[in-house]
């Protein structure tokens, strides 16, 4: 037994295990969007998304670099983190619903999974996989668009009938799968080809009333155009940018019945709450609209700061924020102020800083050199967004994947910088002659000495025993 651990942990490199991992980490980074596909499809129940993601997780953990573990100041960030959370568990018990207690573990030990994943994630396995599960999530939710295309009681599309989240999900794979792409190297047939290809997504799910998941796509991508490292790649980053926004507005003005209900709403949001003021920090709840969801956001984010000023070191406690609402089950549609909420201030701050430190200066030199990186800091870029409008800590698993990717990613950024160097210097070549290159009395430029020169100075010197 104990030799064949051994011959595990010493398995050769060479071996699939790489791209094993890469495919385990795929399917947990798509997790929601494969369970809606399968509950569709198959009429699978809870326990299969049970085993999707523990499964993955506790692959992708068998699958990891242990031998090759370095830790790095994220790991100390996230494990001060940890802690945090342990103690609030701890005083406060593990919540109401046991359920969400245990997509909490799974989305807090995504973060190791990817930190010890021995893959590279931007890869062309890892595009052609997502890029499966967009297609497939784009295929499903045609035919429940065209059912419910003026349908007033579904101006969100629900997808197989049941999940109306669905859109929203595949929109999110969606922008990943533009992050990854746009990260490799481009050229001008693969822009348009893949410019081309996102037009129909995007249609189909601004369509479905999909909103602000296209907003964060579209400041990762203009990020990722930022720490591109030529010029021609951020002209390919925002034509592919263009299309999918061009394709996004057909899409709203497609169903603008539908689309002037929900700007509607928005205005009307807007200036309710300037004129009248009745959104306060008081304890007593205000009437509040449940058809506008800005309206929600607006009363769950003032319930979270009165429970935060409460100063609770260690939070309320974990899930106890949707009893303490307003908005009776409903948790606050933002990670970082749940966190703080529920956990505690020093728990809020541990997970924001730790968010800062995968995006911060490092990230960018390391994503200006290599794409890992690159992906790497506009995939966190994009899952923060997301999670500060639509975030649930314990359906975070995405967000956390990114974040201990970031993490193996920031440590490894010498061997990304030698590789850099490696290939920068690739097509030079040294002379093999040393009088090849001779340095001129005037102007102190190099130029090629003639081979008659060089008699001269060896008759000067003589031997090596005779220089001074």
């Amino acid at each position: 037994m104990f030799r064949a651990m051994r011959l595990f942990l010493e398995r050769p490199s060479g071996f699939a295990w790489p791209q094993c991992a890469l495919l385990v980490f795929a399917v947990l980074f798509a997790a929601s969007p494969l369970a809606v596909l399968a509950h569709g499809w198959f009429a699978t129940g809870p326990w299969f998304t049970a085993f999707l993601m523990a499964g993955s997780t506790a692959t992708l953990l068998a699958l990891g670099r242990w031998r090759e573990f370095e830790i790095d100041t994220r790991d100390v960030i996230f494990c001060c983190l940890l802690l945090a959370i342990g103690i609030s568990l701890a005083l406060n018990g593990i919540g109401p619903d046991q359920n969400e207690f245990y997509l909490l573990t799974l989305t807090l030990a995504a973060y190791p999974a990817a930190r010890l994943c021995p893959a590279r994630v931007s890869s062309r396995g890892f595009i052609l996989l997502i890029g499966a599960v967009v297609a497939a999530g784009t295929l499903v939710t045609i035919p429940s668009l065209i059912e419910q295309w003026s349908d007033p009681n579904h101006p969100k599309v629900v997808v197989f009938g049941l999940y109306d989240a669905a859109p929203a999900q595949f929109t999110m794979l969606f922008g990943f799968l533009l992050l990854s792409i746009t990260a490799r190297q481009l050229t001008s047939r693969r822009a348009v080809l893949v410019a081309g290809l996102s037009a129909m997504p995007a249609f189909v799910f601004a369509a479905c009333q999909v909103r602000f998941t296209f907003v964060a796509i579209a400041v990762a991508m203009l990020v990722a155009a930022g720490i591109a490292n030529q010029a021609r790649q951020r002209v390919y980053i925002l034509m592919i940018l263009g299309a999918v926004l061009v394709a996004g507005l057909a899409g709203s003005a497609a169903r603008w019945e539908t689309t002037k209900l929900f700007l509607h709403r928005a205005i009307e949001s807007g200036t309710t709450s300037f004129e009248s003021g009745t959104t306060s920090l008081d304890p007593g709840c205000a009437s509040v609209d449940t058809r506008n969801s800005i309206e929600i956001r607006k009363q769950l984010y003032i319930d979270a700061i009165r429970l935060l000023a409460k100063g609770d070191s260690f939070g309320i406690g974990f899930e106890r924020f949707p009893t303490m609402s307003c908005i009776p089950r409903t948790q606050v549609h933002s990670a970082p102020l749940q966190v703080a909420v529920e956990f505690g201030p020093l728990a809020g701050v541990l997970f924001v800083i730790l968010i800062a430190k995968c995006i911060g200066a490092r990230m960018y030199w390391l994503g200006r050199i290599n794409p890992e990186a690159r992906f790497v800091l506009a995939a966190v870029v994009f899952a923060t967004i997301l999670s500060l409008a639509h975030g649930r800590i314990s359906r975070e698993i995405p967000l956390l994947l990114m974040l201990g990717y970031a993490a193996a990613v920031s440590r490894r950024g010498h061997r990304f910088a030698m590789e850099w160097m490696r290939d920068s210097l690739k097509d030079y070549t040294m002379p093999s002659d040393p009088w090849s290159f001779a340095v001129s009395g005037s102007g102190g430029a190099c130029r090629p000495a003639k081979r008659e020169e060089r008699a001269p100075l060896v008759r000067q010197f003589g031997r090596h025993g005779d220089l001074p």
